[in-house]
């Protein structure tokens, strides 16, 4: 492949195509059907070119993106002509007819009738487009556009991310570590090296959102990326860091591989980026017309014209036209709208948890008057609401401007969909697990409802921040079917409640809440929330926190004789003997007694059938239930003794693996 087909040895079947383009006669014909990826991606570049300037595309047929069955890759057939001097070829593209079966019926019509989805063009045009993609679709007007004005790079630094060779030793989510090894507001790799920092935020794409959000990694960035840096060169990269001049700078990010659509967003300072999270550095008088430009729908319309695919190119997003007429009058506007967007957008991301700027949960933010669960979620929803549609206006404006820029009003429609509006409305289920979340949160000292946002992720305690309510003394809270424990979750989360909103509202806080959940018949709120954390609250946290959890429960086995969550970042070796001592055999003690009590129950002679049984199932769920925590006592008592030390540079995956023989598995 090196010595005979350089130019096309980026995949086999771009060399496979270009030989047959060499075995053919002249005049004659061959005919293919391989992934369509050829048409567009830049590594297939000098094939279409070679094609272009030396063959003929006779027909070709494009097949919706996963319509062959057989294949795992998008598909298209095609016929070259081994001549030049004829270029004008026919074309049908099935991209809106979806599924397998409707691809022949589609292609039939098209030969038989005349329809808008087959074109004749000559394939000399596709050289007006940078890349010179396939893009036998697209109007003169467009053509034009593309060649009569200046490209993003030619104003703006792209630049591809980094690419660590090691993302599991370099990255971390930044809920993993300790909050005092943490930087986000580093303006230079000069400043960086001055403070000696470790870990710094790091955009790594992530899922389609627009204008804020997807923070979520952070990278070891101690020494100027030294570790990295000796890593790269030992696996054949260079030593230098790539896009290295523009770290720590603000910048457009977006992610390279999308599920459909093109969502770019605002990245502050203070970030390195990936290959995933790919940048534009503009000028600062550019740089909210680029962004306003790069969420519109022109700039989408535009990228699939280029690339259909679902990777969104550093050189294809720097090929993009900008128009420079008639910008001065609508630059205020794009700035303003712009602004508002990343505002919404950024008070939304900070409202959940899992945002390093989260300060308080939003029934809270926008409780007002309210003096029940109930009306927070009512006020949060109707703000939700109407951020939500302020977003959707203001997209709805940037299209209307960008197509008037263009001229592409017979093109394109400015309308956004609401599945392409990518901040969050109001969710009961969602929000009040949310809610109970954040509640755990205050127990465990994670926040305080003293101080906004993170009140301990590390470092020393400092218990001035708790007046109002204090967090549980050991970072342990006990989870149980029945309130055993005077720490009990309940019995917290009525405290908690209590406090928030009174006394009086307690029992209907209670109600909301479980009503939220979903309750079986017959089942108390109190229940029904004691069975949400003992049974559901953990596979809901490790999916919030994405598989990194930052609540640990420690788990008997699977007759769930005991069950507790601890803080990771209140974790000491002395933990799981204070758990061994005042919970486990605590615990074994008050199910001892409970089992005296059924087998005098059960003496009685007045008892009937119906109770009988109830009764010695639940003696024998208790009995294995005590089988079950002797052994569980025995791995604790081993652990313990062994006094493990965690380091939370090292994450949840390599820590957890410490504890693992006590640990429920991560959901």
């Amino acid at each position: 492949m090196n010595d005979n087909y350089k130019d096309y040895k980026s995949d086999l079947y771009s060399a496979f195509i270009y030989r047959c383009t060499q075995m053919t006669v002249e005049n004659g014909f061959t005919a293919l059907m391989t992934p369509f990826t050829w048409m567009f991606i830049s590594s297939h570049e000098k094939l279409r070119k070679h094609i272009i300037e030396t063959q003929s595309i006779s027909s070709l047929i494009q097949l919706e993106y996963s319509a062959f069955t057989e294949a795992t890759v998008p598909i298209c057939t095609f016929v070259i002509q081994n001549q030049n001097r004829t270029s004008i070829g026919e074309y049908i593209r099935l991209e809106e007819f979806k599924g397998a079966d409707l691809q022949p019926i589609k292609v039939k019509e098209a030969v038989k009738n005349k329809v808008d989805y087959r074109y004749s063009c000559d394939s000399k045009h596709f050289k007006d487009i940078p890349g010179s993609p396939i893009a036998y679709w697209i109007s003169s007007k467009l053509r034009s556009i593309f060649n009569e004005n200046q490209k993003i790079g030619d104003i703006a630094d792209l630049a591809v991310g980094l690419f660590t060779c090691d993302n599991n030793r370099f990255l971390r989510l930044w809920h993993e570590i300790s909050n005092l090894r943490f930087n986000f507001n580093i303006s230079s790799v000069q400043e960086a090296q001055l403070l000696k920092v470790k870990w710094v935020p790091y955009n790594k794409g992530g899922t389609f959102r627009k204008w804020y959000g997807n923070q979520d990694y952070v990278i070891d960035f101690e020494n100027d990326g030294k570790e990295i840096r000796e890593l790269r060169r030992k696996k054949g990269q260079s030593y230098s860091l790539p896009g290295y001049r523009n770290y720590f700078q603000s910048s457009i990010t977006w992610s390279f591989v999308s599920s459909s659509h093109f969502g770019v967003r605002y990245s502050p300072k203070g970030f390195l980026f990936d290959v995933g999270g790919s940048s534009i550095f503009p000028s600062k008088e550019d740089f909210k017309f680029l962004i306003g430009f790069l969420s519109s729908r022109v700039a989408h319309y535009f990228l699939s014209i280029m690339n259909p695919t679902l990777n969104f190119q550093v050189g294809n997003v720097s090929n993009l036209p900008i128009v420079k007429k008639k910008r001065g009058l609508y630059i205020d506007k794009i700035n303003e709208i712009v602004d508002l967007c990343i505002s919404i957008s950024k008070t939304d991301w900070d409202s959940f948890e899992t945002s390093w700027n989260f300060k308080q949960h939003p029934f809270l933010t926008y409780r007002g008057n309210a003096k029940t669960l109930e009306e927070c979620y009512a006020n949060w929803a109707d703000h939700a609401e109407k951020q939500f549609r302020q977003l959707q206006k203001n997209e709805e404006e940037l299209n209307r401007i960008f197509i008037d820029l263009y001229g592409l009003q017979d093109e394109l429609t400015p309308e956004v969909p609401d599945e392409e509006v990518t901040v969050r409305r109001a969710d009961r289920v969602r929000d009040a697990k949310s809610f109970l979340s954040y509640c755990i949160g205050l127990m465990m000292g994670r926040y305080s409802l003293d101080v906004e946002g993170l009140a301990y992720a590390g470092g020393e305690w400092d218990a001035s921040k708790y007046k109002t309510f204090q967090p549980d003394k050991d970072g342990i809270i006990p989870l149980t079917e029945t309130a055993y424990f005077e720490d009990d979750v309940i019995t917290r989360l009525q405290e908690l409640l209590i406090l928030m909103f009174g006394e009086e509202t307690l029992a209907e806080n209670l109600r909301w809440l479980a009503e939220s959940l979903t309750m079986k018949n017959n089942e108390t709120p109190t229940e029904r929330l004691r069975r949400y954390f003992f049974d559901e609250f953990y596979a809901d946290h490790c999916k919030m926190y994405q598989k990194r959890p930052i609540y640990w429960m420690a788990e008997s086995g699977s007759k769930k004789g005991f069950r507790a969550l601890f803080y990771l970042h209140r974790y000491t070796p002395e933990t799981l003997a204070t758990m061994r001592f005042t919970y486990v055999q605590n615990l074994q003690e008050k199910l001892r007694q409970e089992q005296k009590r059924l087998e005098q129950d059960l003496i009685n002679p007045d008892l009937s059938a119906a109770m009988k049984k109830r009764y010695e199932k639940q003696l024998k769920q208790i009995r294995d239930q005590q089988e079950e925590l002797v052994e569980f006592d025995k791995k604790l008592a081993e652990l313990a003794n062994q006094r493990i030390a965690l380091d939370l540079d090292d994450g949840v995956v390599v820590n957890y693996e410490k504890l693992k023989t006590i640990l429920a598995k991560i959901k």
